[in-house]
């Protein structure tokens, strides 16, 4: 499983989709992948997510470390009730 850290959620740029139709990515760095890919990446559309793990629409399987500092600071002002070990949930 590639870790990433310093991660955020972050949306998709699809001006011709409706935001109930949007999807959700991963941005942050990895630092090992099968590809021997290195650095900040954004991952294909989230699927499905267990705890800390998240599997993405591409089959890649991530384990979430450290959380981006200014996504961690909009959490806890615009998400009070945000949970750690339950991290990406969808409102």
């Amino acid at each position: 499983m590639i870790k990433i850290k310093n991660w955020s959620i972050v949306g998709s740029v699809d001006f011709y989709k409706a935001p109930e139709q949007k999807t959700i990515h991963l941005a942050g760095v990895i630092e090992s992948h099968p590809t021997g890919l290195k650095g900040p990446i954004k991952t294909s559309a989230i699927e499905q997510v267990k705890g800390r793990e998240v599997t993405t629409k591409s089959g890649t399987e991530y384990l979430l470390g450290n959380i981006e500092p200014k996504y961690r600071k909009w959490l806890r002002k615009n998400r009070p009730l945000w949970n750690w070990r339950k991290p990406i949930t969808v409102i």
